[in-house]
């Protein structure tokens, strides 16, 4: 299955992300495995299974068109530039990346704009085949896609990759958000990413504020 905001609906589960104001802007489409015998199985469990065993293709498409017909029904509802995005693998960007590139052409056909559409990519895919990734990440950015690099703070990306790659969105990882009104050290880190991130004119998205005190 795929939450708005922690809750299932129609069979979707979605992560939802605010502005200053307080205005819906945007989501984040989340896959998760409810097993019969396990119970809810989160994606670190998965995924890396899924790709492993060459499925994870196959996965990442089922999403992608679950999340236009949702992009359809809330740009109607809810905000006419609302945008959804999905997360990424490096098996996406391999065979000349054929694969995430047709998203481009199906949004079209769809009567989408890319801007409706993000890429949400890991810092370990950066070190992995970077010429190759990063003239897709281009291609997608081109089109209009937003580009976030997810978990920020936690990989082993370079600076000089933020600086060279298309990347429009920088997400502080949860882990810095989760206990910031009692981890003194993750003030400071915060801030830096924050500071940062302006200075590249990048956009900054906090994972997992769910507190009037985060």
């Amino acid at each position: 299955s795929l939450l708005v905001n922690g809750y299932q609906t129609s069979g979707n589960l979605f992560d939802i992300e605010k502005d200053a104001t307080g205005e819906i802007q945007k989501a984040e489409a989340l896959l998760r495995w409810q097993h019969p015998q396990q119970g809810l199985i989160l994606p670190d469990k998965f995924i890396p299974l899924a790709e492993e065993i060459g499925l994870v293709i196959g996965l990442g498409n089922w999403v992608f068109e679950q999340v236009i017909r949702q992009l359809i029904e809330w740009r109607k509802v809810q905000c006419p530039d609302f945008e959804i995005s999905i997360n990424t693998s490096l098996a996406h960007f391999r065979d000349d990346g054929i694969n995430i590139l047709s998203w481009i052409d199906k949004l079209k056909q769809a009567g989408l704009p890319g801007n409706s559409l993000g890429i949400e990519i890991k810092e370990g895919l950066l070190m992995e085949n970077r010429l190759e990734v990063s003239q897709h990440l281009i291609q997608l950015r081109s089109s209009g896609m937003t580009i976030s690099l997810d978990d920020f703070g936690t990989g082993y990306s370079s600076l000089s990759y933020i600086r060279h790659l298309p990347i429009s969105e920088l997400k502080i990882d949860k882990s810095f958000v989760d206990d910031i009104h009692n981890a003194e050290d993750d003030v400071p880190i915060i801030n830096a990413i924050i500071q940062m991130g302006q200075a590249l004119n990048l956009r900054i998205v906090g994972e997992g504020v769910e507190t009037k005190e985060q």
